[in-house]
């Protein structure tokens, strides 16, 4: 249901279910959480890079597991949120690494919020994000998808997409900041294995801390968030990196920091 490749310092998960387009059902979900599981306790990764095989990225949910429910469809589907698909959009936002989605085909429905999950998101310019929820199905979006378009676009926009039944394409996504970038389709996984290897070669702590700290802005006080920097800060200021980093300032030459 899932591939997980490791490539020294940079790992590669991609949904592996062709036949159903990648969609999110139960067993390729709980393998998910699973994979991601395995990311967050393997040390030695830096960066995760999240794509999909076949020819769409993701279908979103299995509609068709609906049809052999037998218990009322709403006791099941509030036991599969909490038990299964919450924790999917739990354990990918809670990564403490950086996150590349590489958006190889159409996402629909909680495979966009998948997508938007992501530290930064690369599309296929051949792909496109569509959001049926509403329209096509008279219920809510899920995964966090509402959380990710309320605070990345405006209001009006936002409601725009969960209500309307258009397809979003990927130079869309990117002109309106809802994506990082839209690439050629043979180009993005070289864009996104470049990028993952920059971010590799970044002070680890740091660039953790770092993520951290946007994550938290949000939420916190203008106080608690400056709290939260001295703190980082502090422990920055304790590592090899900062020493090397400003041993190179010194010398007038690019930071070697190891990894």
């Amino acid at each position: 249901m899932i591939d997980i490749e490791h490539q020294g310092i940079i790992t590669k998960l991609y949904l592996n279910d062709p036949d159903s387009l990648n969609s999110l059902s139960i067993p390729l979900s709980k393998a998910l959480v699973e994979g991601l599981k395995e990311v967050s306790a393997r040390p030695q990764t830096r960066c995760l890079i999240v794509s999909g095989r076949g020819r769409m990225f993701c279908s979103g949910g299995n509609l068709k597991e609906f049809f052999t429910v037998e218990q009322p469809l709403d006791e099941y589907i509030d036991d599969a949120m909490v038990r299964v698909y919450n924790p999917v959009a739990a354990h990918l936002a809670s990564l403490a690494v950086p996150v590349i989605c590489a958006v190889n085909g159409p996402a629909v429905g909680a495979g966009v919020a998948i997508a938007l999950n992501a530290d930064f998101t690369l599309m296929a310019r051949s792909a496109w994000f569509k959001l049926p929820f509403v329209p096509s199905l008279g219920v809510v979006p899920d995964f966090g998808c509402s959380w990710f378009l309320g605070r990345r676009l405006p209001r009006h926009k936002a409601m725009e997409l969960m209500l309307g039944d258009a397809k979003i394409s990927a130079e869309e996504a990117a002109s309106c900041d809802l994506i990082y970038r839209a690439v050629a389709d043979d180009q993005l996984e070289e864009q996104a294995l470049a990028l993952a290897t920059k971010i590799s070669q970044l002070p680890v702590d740091a660039v953790r801390m770092a993520k951290d700290t946007l994550v938290k802005a949000p939420e916190n006080s203008f106080a608690e968030q400056l709290q939260l920097e001295r703190e980082y800060q502090v422990a920055c200021f304790c590592s090899g990196y900062f020493k090397e980093g400003l041993a190179a300032f010194k010398e007038k030459r690019p930071a070697k920091f190891s990894q």
